[in-house]
């Protein structure tokens, strides 16, 4: 069951993420018993695009539910690394706030869309923001190419 805990979210390393920290670590109950969640989904309403005139990362609103939901609340057994998936997404609106919605482990929502890589990558992962994004021989406009096929374009 889905629980939204109000107030404007802070990105992590920010001035403002102690003071949603500690609305959410209010909010939030501690993990009783035998963790059954291994999943998580968050849906961020923001009331603003910006906040001092930069963007809300996603990975960065995520942070500081990870952190209080594993490291005080127990959930997930209190490591990130029992958590086997979690999406989540940012809207603009009212009231400002995040709804969490923990679960087992099958997906509570199913992504829409056509599918344009279906392989399994076993190469290193990205490091940094400045890293070709897709390893060699497979290129963004290769991807794009067979999302136009698959669209019946080409």
């Amino acid at each position: 069951m889905p629980s939204f805990i109000k107030g404007e979210p802070a990105t992590f390393a920010t001035n403002s993420v102690k003071i949603w920290k500690q609305i959410r670590a209010f909010a939030i109950p501690l993990c009783q018993g035998v963790n059954k969640y291994s999943c998580i989904t968050l849906r961020f309403t923001l009331s603003s695009p910006t906040r001092n005139g930069h963007s809300f990362d996603l990975d960065n609103l995520v942070e500081p539910v990870f952190s209080v939901l594993t490291g005080e609340k127990g959930y997930f057994s209190g490591k990130r690394t029992n958590l086997l998936w979690w999406y989540a997404k940012k809207n603009i609106g009212t009231p400002a706030g995040v709804e969490i919605e923990l679960s087992g482990d099958s997906p509570l929502i199913r992504i829409k869309g056509t599918e344009i890589f279906k392989d399994e990558y076993n190469g290193e992962l990205p490091k940094s923001s400045i890293q070709r994004l897709f390893p060699a021989g497979l290129s963004l406009k290769d991807l794009e190419r067979e999302h136009m096929k698959d669209m019946g374009f080409i």
